[in-house]
């Protein structure tokens, strides 16, 4: 198949009616200029768009670094309050299954590995452009701040999500969107600070409320060991108890691993192609 023949398909028409002879002007045809601004500029800039993915999936360009380079935000730069209280006993004690500490686990293990401050691609961590947010640090009504769809985070990750906007925040992964209505279903004064054991309560109340089905990386319960509670933090008292085989010793808390190829295949999936950016995934990382 010719490279004209290709493009019809991508663009509707032939480019110039002729063969696309080699890679660069395949790279031009479907960008027809770059960031720069220079027509014809091989590699000059760093594109964006459907095209940016065409080009990598075809293996013409080098999938773009997790840099700030595409990336220029000219808003206003996200600052918390500093200001919060923590949640009330009666929002951090409600009623679990037996099987929660076993599903959370589960949940953990396809969301976030149990990184209460994880963001989209883990861009908390060092080196991250959101290594200086800590969402355990941040009230309610932050968060909400900081997952404004119009906001830096939110567009940030839509560069890198081909379009589409998502605020996936903390050990649950949850959105923006799903953080208002939990708000308001969990009665919070929204300056409650987002500690692990109130995401716990949050991740317990859309248990509860839409079923694990709300999140796509859970696939079944796991050992709840491997994310032993923090300090300080405490986790819903079950109605019904289960005797559960005794677990030897544990060493200290690792530090969170990357994400797993399980993970990237399901991002794969989610897009289309192989560009997998180790993003945590699931039903939250694709709403606002």
């Amino acid at each position: 198949m010719s490279g004209g023949a290709f493009l019809k398909g991508l663009t509707g028409g032939y480019v110039a009616g002729q063969d696309i002879k080699d890679r660069r002007t395949l790279h031009d045809a479907i960008y027809g200029r770059v960031l720069d601004g220079e027509p014809g500029a091989w590699g000059g800039g760093d594109n964006r768009g459907p095209g940016r993915g065409i080009l990598e999936a075809l293996g013409i360009v080098e999938p773009r670094a997790q840099g700030d380079g595409d990336f220029n935000w000219t808003g206003e730069r996200f600052t918390p309050s500093g200001n919060g209280v923590d949640a009330s006993p009666d929002v951090l004690n409600q009623s679990a299954p037996a099987s929660w500490e076993q599903e959370r686990a589960g949940i953990f293990d396809g969301e976030s590995k149990g990184d209460y401050d994880a963001l989209f691609g883990f861009s908390n961590r060092e080196g991250g452009r959101f290594s200086n947010i800590k969402l355990t640090d941040m009230t309610v009504d932050d968060a909400i701040r900081f997952s404004n769809p119009k906001g830096e985070y939110a567009q940030w990750v839509a560069s890198r999500n081909d379009g589409t906007v998502a605020t996936p925040m903390g050990g649950f992964q949850i959105v923006g969107k799903t953080l208002r209505g939990v708000k308001k279903g969990m009665g919070l004064k929204g300056n409650e600070r987002m500690t692990p054991a109130l995401q716990d309560a949050m991740g317990l109340y859309i248990r509860n409320t839409q079923g694990l089905g709300a999140w796509e990386g859970y696939k079944g319960p796991s050992d709840p060991s491997r994310y032993a509670a923090r300090p300080g933090t405490t986790v819903a008292p079950a109605v019904e108890s289960v005797a559960l085989p005794s677990a030897a010793p544990q060493a200290a808390p690792q530090a969170a691993a990357p994400a797993s190829d399980t993970m990237s295949d399901m991002l794969n999936a989610r897009l289309g192609r192989g560009i997998a950016t180790g993003a945590p995934v699931g039903t939250y990382n694709f709403g606002v």
